[in-house]
């Protein structure tokens, strides 16, 4: 290393050592350039190999690749073999934890996936069934049946979908209520790749024909990109869900953004058909797998080739990283693979720490990416600082000055969010906006990302005495004291996960808590409420044994269900007499069935006032809803210049509690508006959209002469003491009126709009 090189490592290791050591660490002292306990097992050949970690050459069963994947945590690998064995190996020694095993001929796995949480594995056998089992004990938990070949499978982020791709195309499985969805139907498609982005409910699928579908789950299609000449057979995400890599028969490795008409990179080098792909954990690095003998490493920003592994196997069939991005797993025939990619990560970034350092504590895990956060806004701090504002946002207290700053109204009102580690950093942020300590300021021309992975490897140094600075309490009682109903109503509005997504996003948004009118009261619990909903449900009521149900054994004959008169019938009459038949019960109603929705929202003078807090409120419960489960909506702030604009962001639901006029509704202009959007969403199922009015009863009752749209629902709130019938509640498909003290109502009426 030259004197130019080596002075800015010395800056930015003496940063982090300083740094850590307030938080009582001790980094390493030695750069360790291997991978320390991991390998080398049998077959190892020079410093990337570690050889086969696995191999069932002497099975009569099966001779095919299998696939791997790790543990979140790093300490376990997974991989399901051709023979028909699931087995768990500890890591860093590769020894058996334990063994599913089907030993009849053609129960091989074809594919493994391990939920985000760790706590389930879901792999699929030849014969077309999935199973998912405890990762603990491997004991089998539940059992998908089918009859086609699955090559993929991936859990989303909240564990509630598992996506599978293969011959039947690529379908979800909503693990609550085991609902299977096709997401082509009658469309022939080959599947060979399903991956669910990290954090967005984004799932890709990689097909026949050299086509990358994105879509939305559990709504319809999001992009398709065709960037290749040849079936995809691999594709994973960015850790940031902003890109993907995809591998195909035509040689080719391509990078993408999510929309077709992103910039694209093309690795290329390959000189047979690319099986495989994988992102590493640091999103600096892709490795592809190929039939050309050779695993290869690229510089996922550039494109160019870090490293060449080579195999004596026909092919690689399956990628997998360790967590920490050190171990590249790979699947070949009959065989288990694993590599040090240590070097490659010192290409691109310093090296994250080691797998044998384990994962860091639970109070250290999140104060790298929170000291990034916090330079990226131009502020620096000591880690202990920001430790114990993470501690003191979880309501958590270690000394007695932390103990004091908890018992402020501001801190325990931050503590009541209970949002998790990661969103917490943002609420740090928030408290030090305007707090600035030089001392602790990072060396020059020393980027975020270099500074995050010293940290890292930093923080998993040995435990030593901490040398900390002491709490600016007077800054923080400040700062605490700006904690008021506002404040909080904003981050009820962008909520947990848009704050760890971003959790810069309230200091950007902080500057439009002057828009929120001062006289709305604002119910914060409202601001989390959210419409419960089916895609397709049946009637909801009470039938004779209590249970839930929109059906009865009598009733009027055109209540009857319209299957039954599908029944011969002499078998009708019988069943007629034997009380067998079922009719729509009178007080059944069907439930809220979420679409895609137009909402105009009347910001106008005339809902000034206790109507508005209601109106906004409802409008939001409606909006998040959407937003939640990935439907498009757009919003139109009924009044003046009927702005419009379409929900697509946790910041875009703060306009429904801050757009305002000072101009009337122009009604005619508004609805036509709301028509043309309408007409440019696309339909959800057999759902079409609709166009949600939320406004007070006395809306456009000068303007009666004016066309309603064909769907047209309405949420409306009288004045305090003034109940009344709406005007265009005749012209609505579906209507409420409520009271601007109704909150406990709002719920249930607003599942009555979207019944």
């Amino acid at each position: 290393m030259s004197e130019a090189q080596h002075a800015p490592k010395a800056a930015l290791d003496a940063y982090v050592a300083r740094q850590a050591a307030t938080v009582g660490r001790a980094p390493v002292a030695e750069d360790i350039t291997t991978i320390g306990p991991v390998g080398p097992f049998k077959g190892a050949t020079g410093a990337a190999s570690l050889g086969i970690i696995d191999d069932f050459s002497e099975s009569y069963l099966g001779k095919g690749p299998g696939s791997v994947t790790f543990a979140p945590d790093g300490r376990a690998l997974y991989f399901g073999r051709d023979d028909g064995k699931l087995r768990r190996l500890a890591l860093p020694t590769g020894t058996l934890v334990w063994e599913q095993s089907e030993s009849e001929y053609g129960r091989g796995i074809l594919c493994v996936a391990v939920s985000r949480d760790g706590k389930q594995i879901a792999y699929a056998r030849k014969t077309g069934s999935v199973l998912i089992a405890d990762t603990e004990t491997g004991r089998t938990l539940r059992e998908i049946k089918g009859s086609n070949a699955v090559f993929e499978l991936s859990f989303s982020k909240d564990g509630q979908y598992l996506a599978m791709g293969g011959q039947r195309g690529a379908r979800v499985v909503h693990l609550g209520t085991m609902a299977e969805t096709e997401l082509a139907p009658g469309h022939w498609s080959m599947t060979y790749s399903v991956a669910f982005a990290p954090e967005a409910p984004l799932l890709a699928e990689g097909a026949s024909g050299g086509k990358l579908r994105l879509w939305n789950v559990p709504g319809g299609l999001f992009a398709t990109h065709e960037h290749h000449r040849g079936d995809i057979h691999g594709v994973a995400w960015s850790p940031d869900g902003n890109r993907l890599v995809t591998g195909s028969e035509d040689k080719d490795v391509v990078i993408c953004g999510l929309h077709p008409k992103d910039p694209i990179l093309r690795l290329t080098g390959h000189t047979s058909l690319v099986f495989c792909v994988a992102w590493s954990p640091e999103g600096r690095r892709v490795a592809s797998g190929s039939a050309d003998r050779t695993i290869r490493i690229w510089d996922a920003n550039t494109g160019l080739p870090l490293a060449r592994y080579e195999f004596p196997e026909e092919f690689a069939y399956r990628l997998a990283f360790s967590p920490d991005g050190v171990l590249l797993a790979s699947t070949h025939p009959c065989t288990a693979r694993l590599w040090n990619t240590r070097t490659t990560v010192k290409a691109v970034a310093p090296a994250p720490r080691l797998l044998s350092a384990g994962p860091l504590a639970a109070d250290l895990d999140p104060l790298p990416g929170a000291l990034v956060a916090l330079l990226r806004v131009n502020r620096s701090a000591p880690l202990s600082l920001l430790r114990d504002l993470l501690a003191l946002t979880a309501g958590q207290a270690s000394s007695p000055d932390t103990q004091r700053l908890s018992r402020h109204p501001g801190a325990s009102a931050l503590a009541s969010l209970r949002w998790p580690p990661r969103a917490r950093i943002a609420l740090a942020l928030l408290l030090l906006r305007d707090y600035e300590d030089t001392s602790f300021a990072p060396p020059n021309d020393i980027s975020a990302a270099e500074i995050r992975f010293a940290l890292i490897d930093a923080l998993a140094g040995s435990a030593s005495e901490p040398d900390a600075p002491p709490l600016p309490l007077a800054y923080l009682e400040r700062a605490l004291d700006a904690v008021d109903n506002r404040l909080l109503a904003l981050l009820d509005s962008l909520g947990p996960e848009a704050c760890a997504d971003d959790p810069t996003l309230p200091l950007v948004m902080l500057g439009r808590l002057a828009q929120l009118a001062p006289r709305i009261a604002l119910d914060r619990r409202l601001l989390a409420l959210r419409v419960p909903a089916q895609s397709l449900g049946a009637a909801e009521a009470r039938g004779p044994w209590l249970e839930p149900s929109g059906f009865s054994s009598s009733g009027h004959l055109l209540h009857l269900v319209p299957s039954q008169w599908a029944l011969p019938d002499d078998l009708r009459h019988y069943r007629a007499l034997d009380g067998g038949l079922l009719y729509r019960a009178r007080f059944g109603r069907e439930p809220p069935r979420l679409r895609p929705l137009v909402l105009v929202l009347d910001v106008s003078p005339t809902s000034f006032g206790p109507v508005e807090a209601m109106l906004r409120q409802a409008a939001h419960a409606l909006a998040a809803s959407l937003l939640d489960v990935g439907l498009p909506a757009y919003f139109i702030a009924a009044g003046g210049k009927n702005e419009a604009r379409a929900i697509v962001h946790r910041t875009d639901l703060f306009e429904l509690l801050t757009a305002r006029a000072r101009e009337p509704v122009h009604t005619g202009k508004t609805l036509t508006l709301a028509a043309e959007l309408c007409a440019s969403l696309p339909m959800h199922g057999p759902l079409e959209p609709t166009i949600v009015l939320l406004s007070h009863p006395s809306f456009g009752e000068e303007d009666l002469d004016v066309p309603a749209p064909k769907d047209l629902a309405g949420f409306f709130v009288h004045y305090p003491g003034h109940p009344r019938e709406p005007a265009w509640q005749r012209r609505c498909k579906r209507a409420v009126c409520l009271g601007p003290d109704d909150e406990g109502l709002l719920a249930a009426a607003l599942g009555q709009v979207l019944a």
